[in-house]
């Protein structure tokens, strides 16, 4: 519950505090009714105050950017060198702002904006990319991918006409500052949903606890036994990553993808890489035939010493997590002209020629959506 916003004390309103429960896009759309691209939501409202999350009955929060974003306004007050998009990984659940993956690429002397909402999947951070793009011009982009669910993600989000538009050439992403009569509706919408107390049907509503119980998830997580989800083939994917890539191509940058593993590989007493790795296979392939460049965080979490210290109880990064992989990505990404010799799971040789390499560095399963 305090996953989901509920307040710390009894009798506290989330409307006292002029605060905002977090959200998805998928469900602000569709509250709003939004039939095309041009004039959907991809972001929060700008200058809100975000809950994030209630841990131990303390308030974690943000307050939104320009464009309704986790960052420090004054990002953009200079030239942005790498622009991060995702989901909840990046928008820095439960996490203070300065210790979140991208507020520590910031404290480690990366000009970076991460624009990343909770639920988001590859089909709305491609219309991200399209849309605050062209306006930023970062030398870098990446998209963050989080095994656990953004498969699932994708598959919704290619239910909607509107987003799936993304994929078109010379399709409108529409404006990156949005009208005030929009921002009035989109207030509306996430005030109406602020208003209501979360209590213990919403807990079952959105997340995945009854279907944990029934297959003993957690047991089953605890000895390395996973029951693993089947993904089928979705060629979609490929054009996604193709497009985005485009996109980026566009004003001069590079496109990158960064992938997140889920916390399930890391926990247990047994190593159960082969029961997730279809997915991570499917990923690589593709990227492989995009041409893509992938910055894989398996192997690299898989070189230290109890990986699953870089996750909190909630599935996240913990805070030592967030640390770890900001501290890898800013030695890892390479901004415009690469200045220091990387070495990564994936290289790129040439569109359609990507290869594995073999080198690394050294050494809650979908709750949200």
């Amino acid at each position: 519950m305090a996953m989901l916003g509920k307040m710390p004390k009894a009798g506290d309103k989330i409307s006292d505090l002029d605060i905002l429960r977090g959200f998805t896009l998928r469900r602000l759309n569709n509250k709003l009714e939004t039939n095309k691209l041009s004039s959907s939501v991809l972001s929060g409202l700008p200058g809100a105050n975000v809950l994030l999350c209630t841990p131990g009955g303390e308030i974690v929060n943000y307050f939104a950017d320009r464009y309704g974003f986790a960052n420090d306004d004054n990002v953009y007050d200079e030239q942005v060198d790498v622009l991060i998009v995702g989901d909840s990984f990046i928008e820095g659940f439960c996490l203070e702002p300065e210790l979140s993956l991208v507020g520590q690429l910031r404290r480690q002397g990366l000009q970076v904006a991460g624009m990343g909402i909770r639920g988001s999947g590859p089909l709305i951070e491609l219309a991200t990319i399209g849309r605050y793009g062209p306006i930023l011009k970062p030398k870098k982009v990446v998209m963050a991918f989080f095994e656990a669910n953004d498969w699932e993600n994708l598959e919704k989000e290619l239910e909607q006409p509107w987003l799936e538009a993304a994929l078109l050439e010379g399709v409108d992403f529409g404006s990156p500052i949005q009208s005030e009569a929009v921002l009035t509706r989109i207030e509306k919408a996430l005030r109406e949903d602020s208003a209501s107390e979360v209590n213990v049907t919403d807990v079952f509503k959105r997340s995945k606890i009854i279907r944990n119980f029934l297959a003993l998830h957690l047991t089953g997580t605890s000895l390395g036994l996973i029951y693993p989800k089947v993904h089928e083939n979705n060629p979609r994917y490929v054009e996604i990553l193709i497009r985005a890539k485009q996109l980026a191509e566009q004003w001069g940058g590079e496109f990158s993808l960064l992938y997140v593993p889920q916390t399930d590989r890391f926990r247990g007493l047994f190593a159960m890489d082969f029961a997730i790795d279809d997915l991570r296979h499917q990923v690589l392939k593709a990227a492989d035939e995009a041409g893509i460049e992938v910055l894989d965080l398996v192997p690299v979490f898989h070189g230290e010493r109890k990986p699953a210290r870089f996750y909190a109880p909630d599935g996240h990064f913990s805070e030592e997590g967030a640390r770890f992989v900001a501290s890898w990505l800013k030695d890892n990404i390479k901004q415009g002209v690469s200045k220091t010799q990387r070495q990564l799971t994936l290289t790129r040789s040439g569109p359609g020629e990507g290869k594995l390499t073999g080198k690394t560095t050294p050494e809650a399963d979908g709750f949200l959506d």
